[in-house]
């Protein structure tokens, strides 16, 4: 009988994940989540203006550094927007990498011109940018429809659609049943390609700052959290005392093992990023753009960077 399967004659084989590729998110809920499996969803919740895009970012660095190829579908930024974004929190504050450029009232970090070659050599063919700004887009069909080639042809390993409110455009009455198709797309598109997705979504109501949110708190459809496998919220705490957490990463839905994980963060205004807080000590990603990177703690040896 056609769908079903009679276990009588077809008996559990185990379990075969053959060619699921594996992309750290960076931090370490990727033990638990045994880093982020293609074919699967991820979705990331949190405040406004609580660093959602800058968790993207990290996990679009760290995929990169572990040679995936990654598709960014953003809804905010200009291109030369978001790669400036990208490059400040690989390269830092270290003035010796920047010029500064002031085309009005306020200075703007530059890296040099052998810097940008670096970073360029370093991700040579594995960023891929769809900017919802610079396109004539007439509808969400028209996009995902150039998404779904761009991960074909590029032979995507990620993609991270930042953010679900601004690429899904409709009418409030609408917007529910918009949403849950674009979800429903994403989940197709990720079995058909063997691909992870990340989307940001905003909260459906505003709360109080800095409270951390319920993942059933996002916009749109009620069953967008039932959909992913992984479900972060991030939360930011905007008067910390000194040498505590700033903001913190909730792992509140993990279906592979049903283990959640409070990951404590510090913001760090060198890199515009966010730090892992482990045990007192600040743990920091260094990317092989320039020499080998591995994660290290803070304060440990490392290798002198050629600057």
């Amino acid at each position: 009988m056609k769908y079903v399967r009679d276990l009588t004659i077809e008996p559990y084989k185990g379990i075969d994940r053959g060619d699921t590729k594996y992309i750290p998110l960076g931090f370490s809920s990727d033990k638990l989540t045994d880093d982020l499996m293609s074919r699967k969803l991820t979705i990331i919740t949190g405040q406004s203006e609580e660093g959602k895009s800058v968790i993207v970012h990290r996990a679009v660095l760290t995929a990169v550094n572990e040679r995936h190829k990654v598709l960014v579908v953003d809804g905010e930024y200009y291109q030369e927007e978001l790669i400036r974004e990208l490059y400040l929190k690989v390269i830092g504050d270290d003035p010796k990498l920047y010029n500064l450029k002031k085309p009005n009232k306020v200075y703007l970090k530059e890296p040099k011109k052998h810097i940008q070659e670096m970073l360029s050599a370093w991700h040579k063919d594995k960023i891929y940018i769809i900017s919802k700004n610079e396109c004539d887009f007439n509808n969400f069909e028209e996009m995902f429809k150039v998404v779904s080639e761009a991960v074909k042809h590029y032979n995507i390993d990620l993609v991270v659609f930042d953010n679900m409110m601004s690429l899904v455009s409709s009418t409030q009455a609408e917007r529910n049943a918009a949403q849950a198709d674009f979800v429903k797309n994403i989940i197709r598109l990720n079995r058909t390609n063997n691909v992870h997705s990340i989307i940001v979504n905003h909260p459906r109501k505003q709360t109080e700052r800095g409270i951390k949110l319920n993942m059933f708190d996002m916009s749109g459809t009620s069953d967008m959290p039932n959909m992913a496998d992984n479900v972060f919220i991030v939360q930011r705490v905007f008067h910390p005392t000194e040498e505590e957490p700033d903001g913190f990463l909730h792992l509140d839905k993990n279906k592979l093992n049903g283990k959640h994980k409070i990951i404590p963060l510090i913001f760090d205004e060198e890199t515009r990023n966010y730090l892992e807080y482990d045990n007192g000590e600040k743990v920091r990603m260094n990317l092989n753009w320039q020499n080998e990177g591995k994660q290290t703690k803070l304060g440990t040896k490392c290798d002198d960077a050629p600057f």
